[in-house]
């Protein structure tokens, strides 16, 4: 509530606070994987964000370019073995985008600018707490084996 008031747009600052809602994949783990997984699932909302985004000049496109992106993040999930929320999340941020209509580039550019720095604030986060864990030499959990 406090971004939403500081920017002055309600619209905005829910992007903000989706943006860090990627702190849900933050699960501290060995070799910093937990600030990893945050920067690769942000990453990937920002990109699915944007696709769907632009997929609304067309929109008798969209529900197809929604579904692939569905199956893309479930094998992107299974390659990176993300932890957390898992695709679910990512395909949450994609159909915000995709129920929107058409927006201007300038619209467009802010609103990514906005979850950016939502999921800057979950990556900011995410490092403090590796530095917690460290520094309090806490056990992580230990990253399991892909076979």
């Amino acid at each position: 509530m406090t971004i939403m008031q500081l920017v002055s747009n309600i619209k905005l600052g829910t992007l903000v606070v989706l943006g860090s809602l990627f702190f849900y994949y933050y699960i501290p783990q060995e070799n910093y994987q937990g600030l990893k997984n945050v920067f690769i699932a942000g990453f990937s909302g920002i990109i699915a964000f944007l696709i769907m985004t632009i997929s609304n000049i067309f929109p008798w496109i969209t529900a197809l370019i929604l579904g692939t992106i569905c199956c893309f993040f479930f094998f992107y999930n299974k390659l990176w073995n993300l932890t957390g929320p898992g695709p679910f999340f990512l395909v949450m941020i994609s159909c915000i985008a995709g129920v929107h209509k058409y927006i201007n580039a300038y619209t467009t550019t802010e609103s990514v600018l906005y979850l950016s720095v939502g999921i800057l604030i979950s990556i900011i986060l995410a490092a403090i707490n590796e530095l917690i864990f460290n520094y309090f030499k806490i056990n992580k959990k230990q990253i399991p084996l892909i076979n």
